[in-house]
């Protein structure tokens, strides 16, 4: 007799990807989740019986099977700088404007960093009154101490706002502001406990250091005596796996600030005249030439405030020149298929864009306003005027359902589901902006750090 597999999916937030594939007695069942999904976590049921027909009027005994389901959404954690290994500032999460509340603010002694987070975690870093910079863990719920962890510096650091750290697995790694060595020590924590781990080593000359990208046990990060190289250190360890000087290919020169991205094959650092794409072993593969550099010769301040942003699909998007948050300039994409860069905006941006899908989100300089870049061609495809008194300067964060940005004194959020782009709440904070993976916005101000819980 025929055997037919049927196959019912009940839940609001997973379907049937495919029809079931059979073979040697065994059916293969692929389910998906589908974009309405909100955060956090769903259940559904899948259930699988043989049949004797289509309809399905006879079912084989001992056939059917119930398959419980759990979704999670938005679990992944703010790992670096603009979230993840390829600094998108997108999180895979959908909010209820209605639930929007702030939730807690608490004062530093100096302007503290962006944020890393995990769940019920927050961690920064800031200079205190003895000019060592400290990494702090708080409650995302409250903001209560956790612990502090004195990851050094001196009074180079204490006018300066530092660079945030970055997370995974346990792990917290924060690089300040360092001397002249070939052995600066890049602080490796226990997310728990606020215990020592490791301290990598790398050479550096008086720079307020970066943001590493923190990817699984490993880390990468540039620095250099002279700047333009990449390192890559195990966490647990400290051992250093590699160092690649990114020297030639078109000039150019990164010395602190910049955080290098990282996919499952390449390591990206963008170098002034040039994006140098690594191996994940630190081998140069290629160095893709960027026409409109125009800072060439040797800066002792040449630096990048801010990382390559990747949008999954081969293309590297970064400001032309050596860049500070206090700037405006053009952005700039390449292509793993091309040899130099591809296109270049005919505005200037400041900030740090997002990236969701076949849209960069950019701020345009001296304005109120987003763009909606298309990242094939660089073109301006929408705006968005979120109005107010006071020009945005901040980094654009992404989710499913919202846009997040910020003046120095506020943050707006846009409904991205409504096709007029409103906004639709805001906050009398201002600064740069993270999102953690149970539902709070984290605004980090000149005086402290302000908490939103969204959901």
């Amino acid at each position: 007799m025929p055997v037919v597999p049927d196959v019912t999916v009940s839940g609001d937030y997973v379907a049937l990807a495919k029809a079931p594939v059979g073979r040697d007695g065994l059916f293969e069942v692929t389910i998906k989740s589908l974009a309405s999904a909100p955060k956090g976590q769903s259940s559904a049921n899948v259930t699988f019986r043989l049949c004797t027909s289509a309809d399905c009027a006879t079912v084989y005994p001992g056939s059917t099977k119930q398959l419980p389901v759990k979704l999670t959404v938005g679990d992944a954690n703010w790992s670096t700088f603009q979230g993840d290994a390829g600094h998108s500032g997108y999180l895979p999460a959908s909010y209820s404007t209605a639930s929007f509340a702030d939730a807690w603010t608490i004062a530093t002694p100096y302007a503290p960093s962006g944020v890393a987070a995990r769940p019920g975690s927050v961690f920064f870093n800031v200079a205190h009154t003895d000019g060592h910079v400290y990494t702090h863990a708080v409650s995302t719920a409250s903001g209560a101490t956790l612990w502090a962890y004195d990851v050094g510096g001196g009074s180079y650091a204490a006018s300066r706002r530092p660079y945030a750290p970055s997370y995974a697995n346990d792990r917290v790694a924060s690089m300040p502001s360092n001397s002249t060595s070939s052995a600066n020590p890049l602080q490796v924590i226990n997310a728990t406990t606020g215990g020592y781990v490791s301290a990598p080593n790398y050479d550096a000359q008086h720079s307020d250091g970066s943001a590493v990208t923190a990817v699984g046990d490993e880390l990468f990060f540039a620095s250099g005596y002279y700047g333009n190289v990449v390192f890559a250190a195990n966490a647990i360890s400290g051992d250093r796996l590699w160092r690649t000087e990114a020297t030639g290919s078109y000039g150019g020169y990164v010395m602190e600030g910049e955080s290098v991205a990282v996919d499952d094959n390449y390591v990206y650092f963008f170098k002034g005249g040039s994006l140098v794409v690594l191996g994940r072993d630190g081998t140069l593969v290629k160095a893709l030439e960027n026409p409109f550099f125009s800072k060439n010769g040797l800066s002792y301040f040449g630096g990048y405030q801010g990382a390559p942003v990747l949008d999954g699909n081969g293309r590297i998007f970064t400001f032309i020149d050596n860049y500070s948050y206090s700037q405006s300039l053009p952005l700039a994409a390449f292509s793993l298929t091309a040899d130099r860069a591809i296109w270049r905006t005919s505005y200037s941006y400041t900030g740090q864009p997002a990236v969701r899908g076949n849209r960069l989100f950019a701020i345009r300089s001296s304005s109120r306003i987003v763009d909606l870049i298309d990242v094939a061609t660089g073109l301006v495809s929408g705006s968005i005027d979120v109005g107010g008194p006071v020009n945005l300067t901040g980094n654009v964060v992404l989710t499913d359902s919202h846009l997040f940005v910020s003046s120095a004194t506020t943050t707006y959020a846009v409904d991205l589901n409504d096709s007029s782009y409103p906004v639709v709440w805001k906050t009398s904070f201002g600064g740069e902006l993270a999102l953690t993976p149970d539902g709070y916005l984290t605004i980090s101000t000149s005086t402290g750090l302000h908490a939103v819980k969204l959901g």
